[in-house]
């Protein structure tokens, strides 16, 4: 029963950590952060939707953002706008996080034994 315990209460622990997001959605979120980027609703939006871990095709976009502002092709305002962007264009929203998964005792765990009575066989 304890192995039980402590797989429950481990990952009740690390559902307690909130979620991680990749680099490139944390870099985007730090961009858009920034105060002299984020003046528009639309910039909060995206910082609050890129919060939760977005598949592939989203992140290659942010990653091309990422290039060119690395590059000095776009500067920071055009970056945090094609965020924002990407965002609108893969119709991304806000996901709400899931319940919290709550630690347990002991006396929080039961055990039903049944067995079953078989025909003797011809």
């Amino acid at each position: 029963m304890a192995s039980i315990l402590d797989e429950h209460n481990e990952a009740a622990s690390s559902a307690t950590d909130g979620p991680s997001v990749g680099g490139l959605q944390q870099w985007a979120r730090q961009l858009l952060s920034e105060p002299q980027l984020a003046t528009s609703a639309e910039a909060a939006d995206a910082y609050n939707v890129l919060g939760v871990e977005r598949g592939t095709a989203v992140r290659q976009a942010l990653g091309a953002v990422r290039r060119e502002l690395d590059a000095e092709e776009i500067d920071p305002i055009a970056a945090a706008r094609r965020i924002v962007d990407t965002v609108a264009f893969y119709g991304l929203s806000k996901v709400d996080p899931p319940e919290p998964v709550l630690a347990i005792t002991e006396e929080d765990i039961g055990v039903v034994c049944w067995m079953a009575v078989l025909p003797e066989g011809d």
